[in-house]
């Protein structure tokens, strides 16, 4: 047994939190998790913060009342890695919390974020053991609350950034090379989290012109039989695994469309294949090469638009004059 067979939906382990703790009558619902002592000090100082309970994690950590626009928050804070974060939630959740707002800092792969730029998570890459306990194996983990986090700060008018976040118990493995992997993951754009498969097919199918009209005729009735026919159908369904986009066509049994289907119905959208809209292979190529060196830490970004910009141009001045 792996990792990735860790997942057992089953609600009841050989250990509990209830086991371990007891529900605290009026626990605030809404519980807040920082990274940072200073701002625990801060907490602690404040006349009208109560002490609520302490978890028992390597010392007692304290767990705070905090009145808050009126409502009561708890506030305590967590310790790095995995394993002892999730264990003192799940303490937190037994005696009564429901709603986790959880906030640190973080290095950047992206060298374009200015130092102390907000983030808002829309998924995390599970390079950790812990979330393999909660969830099915994945590369990733979304994250729903995204886009209404997004929408409050927009809305208070605070400076952020959507992206995906990177996280490891194991601070000083972050090789060269899993950076560089970590980064090619990465674009940088809104709704990036809801890219589907990348998707496409060749546009036309083609007749000779120039053959006799009889040859003509007999490719035209091939290609009427392999779109309408029960054996022509299931040899491009089943044997290709095409998709045919004719009414009378038999569904494919590629996993990979069935994948593809699934995304389009959780709302995800595919990455269309525009080989046809690209100015030549060189010019792909060059784009291409720009991007290999800026994920792998040895290129510019400038040096990307330069390709993109520059070469689009080039090419489209060599097409028409």
């Amino acid at each position: 047994m792996s990792l990735f067979d860790a997942y057992d939906p089953a609600p009841d382990a050989v250990l509990n939190p209830e086991d371990a703790t007891r529900p605290i009558p009026g626990f605030p619902e809404t519980v807040v998790i920082t990274f940072q002592p200073s701002l625990m000090e801060a907490v602690a100082a404040r006349p009208e913060a109560a002490l609520l309970c302490r978890i028992p994690v390597f010392f007692q950590m304290p767990v705070y009342r905090l009145p808050a626009q009126g409502t009561e928050l708890a506030v305590y804070q967590t310790l790095m890695g995995g394993a002892v974060s999730a264990a003192m939630l799940e303490e937190v959740i037994a005696r009564g919390a429901r709603k986790v707002v959880l906030f640190g800092s973080c290095g950047s792969l992206c060298r374009e974020l200015p130092d102390g730029h907000l983030i808002v998570p829309t998924a995390a890459y599970r390079d950790e053991g812990v979330s393999y306990h909660y969830l099915p194996a994945e590369d990733y983990i979304s994250l729903p609350t995204a886009p209404r986090t997004a929408e409050i700060l927009r809305e208070l008018g605070v400076p952020f950034a959507l992206g995906r976040t990177w996280t490891t118990d194991a601070l000083y493995r972050e090789t060269r090379r899993n950076v560089a992997r970590r980064k090619a993951d990465y674009i940088g754009v809104d709704g990036e989290e809801n890219q589907g498969l990348c998707t496409g097919s060749e546009n036309f199918w083609c007749v000779n012109n120039a053959a006799s009209e009889a040859d003509i005729q007999a490719t035209l009735d091939f290609l009427y039989w392999c779109v309408t026919s029960d054996k022509g159908t299931s040899a491009m369904a089943d044997d290709m695994g095409f998709v045919i986009p004719f009414k009378k066509a038999k569904a494919s049994t590629n996993p990979l469309i069935a994948i593809a289907n699934q995304y389009v119905a959780d709302g995800k959208t595919s990455v269309d294949w525009c080989f046809s809209t690209m100015p030549s292979e060189e010019w792909k190529n060059g784009v291409g090469s720009a991007l290999t060196a800026y994920a792998a830490g040895t290129g510019k970004w400038d040096d990307v638009v330069t390709a993109f910009v520059d070469g689009w141009a080039k090419e489209y001045k060599l097409a028409n004059g």
